[in-house]
């Protein structure tokens, strides 16, 4: 059997064995939806719809190999 988790946290290393995981860019997500939030207040168009693909990385540990 093979397990991954989603997030990346540290608590993953601390598990035996250590647990593969996706690492999501929080942070930058975050970045863009506030950016997004701005433009949205500065022009005043609520209806504004953008798609925006976040990437990911998946972070290999004991777990899955």
């Amino acid at each position: 059997i093979q397990v991954a988790g989603i997030g990346d946290t540290p608590l993953a290393g601390l598990v035996t064995p250590k647990l593969t995981t996706v690492h999501y860019y929080y942070k930058t997500s975050g970045m863009e939806a506030a950016s997004m939030l701005v433009e949205i207040m500065e022009t005043g168009e609520a209806a504004m719809c953008k798609e925006l693909k976040m990437g990911y990385k998946i972070i290999e540990k004991d777990s899955t190999l």
